[in-house]
């Protein structure tokens, strides 16, 4: 059996380094957990959509462009909360399985035909609309009136108290659907008061 002199001083060395650089890792460095967004409050994304709706999903289709795989979604729309979409929104969404490729994107939006949903969209200048910040922008109807945001995948970017920015695993919490239209409502007003810019 070896004893520790047989070993050189040099590779003791850079052993010694290696381990605490691993541990150091495992401390210092936040834990990376999908997709980085900013922590948009309701307000500002409702401040910044072409559309907020409330509506059924009733098409999830996979659709195939340059290698990457998207979803195709339709929305039947119940309820205008703010902006202005057509009856039949149709949306973009990151990711998807097609035939023989699959796309996976950490803290993209996800949808399954009869999904009751309220969703923050853009328009993109192909004429469809996308979630704005991917999950974030995504409440999921688990009742006629409580809402959740499907967050797994997210890491949200916020400002720390230091003027600094950190990072934030977000959890999975519910919210009243009167709530939300509450907040989507003051988000509009803040951008009818800015000139309506986003």
């Amino acid at each position: 059996m070896a004893d520790r002199t047989d070993v050189p001083a040099a590779v003791r060395a850079a052993l010694l380094l290696l381990l605490v650089g691993v541990a150091w890792g495992a401390v210092a460095v936040p834990p990376a957990h999908g997709t980085q967004v900013i922590a948009a409050p309701i307000e500002s994304l409702a401040e910044r959509a072409d559309a907020v709706v409330r509506g059924t999903v009733v098409l999830v289709e996979p659709k195939v462009v340059d290698g990457r795989v998207s979803t195709v979604v339709r929305v039947v729309v119940a309820e205008q909360l703010a902006g202005d979409a057509p009856g039949v929104v149709t949306l973009i969404a990151r990711g998807g399985a097609g035939e023989d490729l699959t796309t996976w994107v950490a803290g993209a939006d996800r949808y399954a035909v009869g999904d009751e949903v309220i969703v923050f969209l853009v328009r993109r200048s192909d004429g469809y609309f996308e979630s704005m910040s991917l999950s974030w922008s995504l409440f999921l109807l688990v009742d006629p009136e409580w809402a959740v945001r499907d967050v797994d995948g997210l890491t949200l970017l916020r400002r720390s108290d230091s003027g600094g920015h950190e990072l934030h695993v977000p959890e999975r919490s519910a919210v009243s659907v009167e709530e939300l239209r509450a907040r989507v409502a003051a988000g509009r007003r803040a951008r009818a008061q800015g000139g309506g810019a986003r």
